[in-house]
C-alpha cells in the first residue's frame, strides 16, 4: 500500500512515514500543502491518503478531499488536533474513510487505516464501475459520475462529471458491459446515463449545458426508462 502523507509540520510528517513504513506500508511522499498533493496525485494516485485539516494552501484538508474525490477514487482518513463543532460538521459532510484526533497512538493509525482499507473495497465492490486505463493505471470510474458515452471511431470517449477518457472499443461493446436500465442508447453514436438526464424533446436530450441529438427511433425506449 502506498500512502501520501498530507502534513505541513515537517517534524511530525517524519514521524508518521517513520511509523507507516515500520508497518511495512510504502510512503509515497509527504505533500506539505494542498497544491503539493495534487502534484503528487495527478502523477500517481496513492492507495491512501493520511490528510491533515490544517495544512498550506488555497484549500484546507476538508477542501482540498473534496477535489479529491470528485476525480479520484482514493481512500482518505483526516488528522486533526481540532474537535470544535464548525470542523467537525464541515469533515461529516465530506466522504472520508477515517478520523483521527491528534495525539493519536500508533495501534489506532494501525486500525485506522486497515478499517479504511477494507470498507473502501467493501464500498468498491458494490457499486457498479467502467474501467478505463489513464496514464498507464487502470482508473474505476462509478456509474453514478458518467454522464455519457461518445463514439469516436474505433474508441469511445467516456465523459464524465469532470473529466474525458478514451478506450479502445466501440460504442457497441462497451453498451454490452454497462447496465442497461441506467444507460441508454439514444443515437448511434451516444450513450447517456438517464439519471443526467434533464429535458428532451423529438430529436434532443439535454445533459445540464450539454444537449445530444436522439434519433426519432429512440424516443420511444427512452420514455419507457424514465417512466
Amino acid at each position: 500500500m502506498r500512502i501520501l502523507i498530507v502534513e505541513d509540520e515537517t517534524e511530525l510528517a517524519l514521524n508518521y512515514q517513520e511509523i507507516l513504513e515500520s508497518f511495512g506500508f510504502g510512503v509515497m511522499g509527504i505533500a506539505p500543502s494542498s497544491t503539493s498533493c495534487l502534484d503528487f496525485c495527478e502523477k500517481e494516485r496513492p492507495d491512501l491518503i493520511l490528510m491533515d485539516v490544517k495544512i498550506q494552501g488555497e484549500m484546507d484538508g476538508i477542501a482540498l478531499s473534496k477535489k479529491i474525490k470528485s476525480q479520484w477514487r482514493v481512500p482518505i482518513i483526516f488528522t486533526t488536533a481540532y474537535s470544535d463543532k464548525k470542523t467537525l460538521d464541515r469533515i461529516s459532510e465530506q466522504s472520508y474513510e477515517g478520523y483521527l484526533l491528534k495525539p493519536f497512538s500508533t495501534d489506532s493509525l494501525k486500525s485506522a487505516i486497515h478499517l479504511a482499507k477494507n470498507n473502501f473495497e467493501a464500498n468498491s465492490a458494490s457499486e457498479q464501475v467502467f474501467k478505463v486505463r489513464d496514464k498507464g493505471f487502470t482508473q474505476h470510474l462509478p456509474f453514478s459520475e458518467i454522464l455519457y458515452f461518445k463514439a469516436d471511431g474505433l474508441y469511445t470517449q467516456v465523459i464524465t462529471t469532470n473529466k474525458t477518457y478514451l478506450v479502445r472499443e466501440i460504442l457497441k461493446n462497451v453498451q454490452a458491459v454497462v447496465d442497461e436500465k441506467i444507460f441508454l442508447r439514444i443515437h448511434k453514436s451516444y450513450l447517456v446515463n438517464k439519471n443526467f438526464i434533464d429535458s428532451y424533446n423529438f430529436g434532443e436530450v439535454k445533459l445540464g449545458e450539454k444537449v445530444l441529438p436522439m434519433k426519432r427511433g429512440f424516443r420511444k425506449a427512452l420514455e419507457e426508462i424514465l417512466s
